[in-house]
């Protein structure tokens, strides 16, 4: 009796954990872009415009800064959120505000547990599509 109080306990207390964790995520790209709408705009005149903030995105704006150039990184999210950095928690911010959501075409054997349909998550947030792949490093092989 008592093993199952507390996994009903435990049931009770993890089960609002996701919905929380995508409130917390929604809440905190709502309010990076309102300060971003609050805060004076940028110099006219750029040397050079990065688009994506991803993994090459960023080390290629930070190079050319450091040359000496101005440079412009546009991203279409705003700052990765805390559980970004959990990679327990990444799944939770798959098909949420910082994933574009995109899917594949249905297939006939490939995602059977979904119709055929798989989840594509690209990241829309600094650090882009790394931000959301559970920190994993796959090497090419050739």
């Amino acid at each position: 009796m008592i093993l199952t109080f507390k996994w009903f306990a435990l049931l009770l207390l993890c089960a609002p954990f996701p919905f929380l964790l995508r409130i917390h995520v929604t809440i905190d790209w709502l309010c990076a872009y309102a300060n971003y709408l609050s805060e004076p705009s940028a110099p006219a005149a750029y040397d050079y415009i990065v688009v994506g903030a991803g993994s090459a995105g960023s080390v290629v704006a930070g190079r050319l800064a450091q040359a000496g150039q101005n440079v412009l990184l546009v991203e279409a999210g705003g700052s990765s959120p805390w559980a970004a950095h959990v990679p327990l928690f990444v799944a939770q911010l798959q098909r949420s505000v910082v994933d574009w959501s995109y899917q594949t075409v249905p297939q006939t054997r490939a995602g059977l547990s979904s119709g055929g349909v798989s989840n594509w998550p690209r990241g829309k947030l600094l650090g882009g599509s790394s931000m959301l792949n559970y920190m994993l490093y796959v090497r090419g092989n050739k």
